[in-house]
């Protein structure tokens, strides 16, 4: 019995033993990860722009609407709608737009300067035979811009179609019938500062 009672002292003694390193490991480990974490707690604090840093890198939620990015009220089919509602409303008034000084807001130096010259018998903006009235009141679809970046393009192309009626003989004439007729046109744009400036108008190729 004596020799069972030493052996089972020798064991609770071993298991104590053993209990005391597990929980002084487990003591060691606690505080080593305590002193990491206020380590890198130390350092971001010491260092408030590394958190600046990493968030500068995050790509931005909110790209531009536009290529170029413009503000869209003043972007090349803006500025091309814009021309169309003007220049028609003054050929419809009688008035002689291409010789407006408002014209300059709308289309370069040197597209005035060439057109001016234009076959005769045509309008010299639109390029469209005389008289007006055969025209003047057409509608002008106007598509999204397209943008180039090399010569001999123009910095910005916006395609337009033009809606008319037409009668039986095949020329348009305002009014006399239901059928229409539809051409496609290309206006190339130049960047003229914060704003656009007509610099082509040709039939679409």
């Amino acid at each position: 019995m004596k020799i069972l009672h030493t052996r089972t002292w020798s064991r609770a003694l071993l298991f104590a033993a053993l209990t005391v390193s597990f929980m002084v490991q487990a003591g060691c480990a606690r505080t080593i990860a305590n002193g990491n974490r206020n380590q890198s707690d130390t350092s971001s604090n010491s260092n408030p722009l590394s958190a600046n840093a990493n968030a500068a890198q995050s790509p931005s939620r909110h790209p531009s609407n536009s290529p170029e990015g413009d503000d869209p009220r003043q972007g090349p089919d803006e500025v091309v709608r814009q021309f169309y509602s003007w220049y028609l409303s003054e050929l419809r008034a009688g008035k002689e737009p291409f010789k407006d000084e408002k014209i300059k807001q709308y289309a370069t130096d040197d597209f005035l300067r060439e057109n001016a010259s234009g076959p005769a018998g045509f309008d010299p903006a639109l390029l469209l035979p005389k008289p007006e009235s055969d025209w003047y009141d057409m509608k002008v679809e106007v598509s999204k811009p397209k943008y180039y970046h090399k010569k001999p393009f123009h910095d910005a192309y916006v395609d337009v179609t033009y809606i008319y009626p037409i009668n039986a003989n095949r020329s348009p004439r305002k009014g006399t019938s239901s059928e229409t007729r539809k051409d496609e046109w290309s206006v190339g744009l130049e960047r003229a500062g914060a704003s656009w400036k007509i610099a082509s108008i040709g039939l679409k190729e």
